[in-house]
């Protein structure tokens, strides 16, 4: 029985002298690590701050824009009236042919044809037409 005692004991001090000599390794090594990385870190942080500075510049002149903009006057905003045989999507704004009924680009529905087209107006199958 002691010599199974010896050899597990011999057996956990050694395993304990290795983690002792890792720690000590990290534990003196590690800090030069992290210091060297941060003499890298200092060129990314400047520009992340440059970008920020551009970024607040750009958001200002957008502001300022916009603010001009909510100045204009109503009349220059209204939609502009589509011409005859033409109706507008109001999904999209597309232009589409008054016969569609849905839109050409997002085919969004359009509506019925308010127009019925000529030749169907004047038709002779219709009731009035055959008496």
């Amino acid at each position: 029985m002691g010599y199974e005692q010896s050899l597990f004991s011999s057996t956990f001090g050694v395993i304990i002298i290795v983690i002792a000599i890792v720690l000590v390794v990290l534990w003196t090594l590690l800090p030069f690590a992290i210091f060297g990385i941060k003499g890298r870190l200092d060129a990314p942080i400047g520009l992340n701050r440059d970008i920020f500075a551009e970024l607040k510049k750009l958001n200002d002149e957008l502001s300022a824009v916009t603010e001009d903009q909510s100045e204009i006057d109503l009349e220059a905003t209204k939609e502009p009236v589509p011409s005859p045989g033409v109706q507008i999507c109001p999904h999209c704004g597309q232009k589409n042919s008054q016969r569609m009924t849905h839109c050409t680009k997002c085919g969004h529905f359009l509506g019925p044809q308010t127009n019925p087209q000529p030749d169907q107006a004047d038709s002779d199958d219709s009731p009035e037409a055959q008496s």
